[in-house]
């Protein structure tokens, strides 16, 4: 399917983004995919503490999370859990062009997404 926006040159975006001013979330959760930091912060929760820094490293090639990060990153998904920010909607305002078709994933489905004039969607 993805192939098929990448055909036609239909860009597949999101509104999920954590805003790089809250300095602390953004390290914590920018550099993992959604899969990624489902999976270390399940380990987390799963495996004792000692043991958690290493299946993270083993599964993942980024750092393990910290108990602090980890914290910062449960703190996020319960704080947006229609899985749309308001720095993710702001950058999708910027970032879709007047007339520009997108499709936007959002809680597992996909959506029609037309930019407007004047950052309007």
């Amino acid at each position: 399917v993805l192939q098929c926006f990448d055909l036609f040159r239909i860009r597949l975006l999101h509104g999920w983004l954590v805003d790089p001013q809250l300095q602390e979330t953004h390290d914590a959760v920018a550099r993992f995919g959604f899969n990624q930091l489902m999976d270390a912060l399940i380990i987390d929760a799963t495996e004792p503490t000692e043991n958690a820094t290493t299946a993270t490293r083993a599964h993942d090639s980024h750092p393990p999370l910290g108990p602090l990060q980890v914290e910062l990153a449960r703190s996020f998904i319960e704080d947006s859990p229609s899985q749309l920010t308001p720095h993710g909607l702001s950058r999708l305002r910027a970032d879709v062009a007047d007339g520009e078709l997108a499709v936007f994933f959002r809680n597992n489905h996909f959506g029609t997404l037309r930019g407007g004039a004047h950052g309007e969607l």
